[in-house]
């Protein structure tokens, strides 16, 4: 009788006759016991050439059978690198930006020496004998309201403390000083009241207008004077800004011949010359 065979037998035998054909090195009467001993896979090196098995069961028995290599796992290690930022922050010299501390000054500031700035000029200026900044002087500060020094006789205050006192010129009313005290621009102030305290026969008597207003020393400053005329204008010109004035006459260092020259600090600003003897407001200033 003639054997039929279905197809699944036919595939079974078909695929035990493909792994046969491809079987290892070792033989397919030993593969078994080789597999189970090696567990399910080996290699086997013939020269360079490595043959990668595998123990698989075909029908009843185990065989080693090729196989591709294993898969290579590749671990790809990405260092991120952070850049370092260095912040660099700038060293900034902070200069006192005040008026009083040495900066630059409009009309109204407290000055240095603790009183007004009333003149602030256009370019710097000469003040013989006056120390003033590198290039010049430049301001005019006005004592402030209630200003006094010790001893004041000879300069009698007309009200409260706070009003300016009234003063005769100097100890010397009867002689003429000359050029080193006619002088009436901006910055003469200084030299004419040096002029006025080192006159022979009283000129540095105390408590008299240019030696009281010497003798000032607002911001502990040793360079306060009698203004010069056209510098007592400019105070007159601010004189609601620097405050605290006399509507009255008030005294100059500028001298004309026997006389001195004075100006009305109201509302008409008259300039007049008047007797050295005479008394009248006094307001000290400083150029710097």
């Amino acid at each position: 009788m003639r054997r039929q065979w279905t197809k699944p037998a036919v595939f079974a035998l078909l695929l035990a006759v493909s792994l046969l054909s491809v079987a290892g090195p070792a033989s397919a009467v030993g593969s078994g016991q080789a597999c189970k001993k090696a567990g399910l896979t080996a290699t086997s090196k013939s020269g360079k050439k490595t043959t990668y098995l595998l123990c698989a069961k075909v029908g009843k028995k185990l065989l080693w059978v090729n196989t591709k290599p294993p898969a290579t796992t590749t671990t790809t290690t990405t260092t991120t690198v952070v850049p370092t930022t260095t912040t660099t922050i700038a060293s900034t010299t902070t200069v006192a930006g005040t008026c009083a501390m040495g900066g630059t000054c409009v009309v109204g500031d407290t000055g240095p020496g603790g009183g007004i700035v009333f003149y602030v000029a256009t370019s710097p200026f000469t003040a013989a004998g006056a120390t003033c900044r590198i290039g010049g002087c430049k301001y005019l500060e006005a004592a402030p309201s209630g200003w006094s020094v010790t001893p004041n006789s000879g300069c009698a205050r007309a009200g409260t403390s706070s009003m300016d006192p009234r003063c005769v010129w100097s100890g010397n009313t009867d002689s003429v000083i000359g050029a080193t005290a006619n002088s009436t621009g901006i910055g003469a102030g200084f030299s004419n009241t040096a002029a006025i305290v080192g006159q022979a026969s009283g000129g540095d008597t105390a408590g008299r207008a240019a030696t009281a207003s010497q003798a000032y020393r607002g911001g502990s400053k040793t360079d306060w004077f009698l203004p010069s005329k056209d510098e007592l204008n400019e105070m007159y010109v601010n004189r609601n800004v620097v405050g605290g004035l006399a509507d009255n006459f008030y005294m100059s260092s500028s001298e004309y011949s026997f006389q001195l020259w004075t100006q009305l600090f109201s509302n008409w600003g008259l300039k007049n010359i008047n007797p050295k003897f005479s008394n009248y407001y006094v307001r000290p200033i400083r150029v710097f």
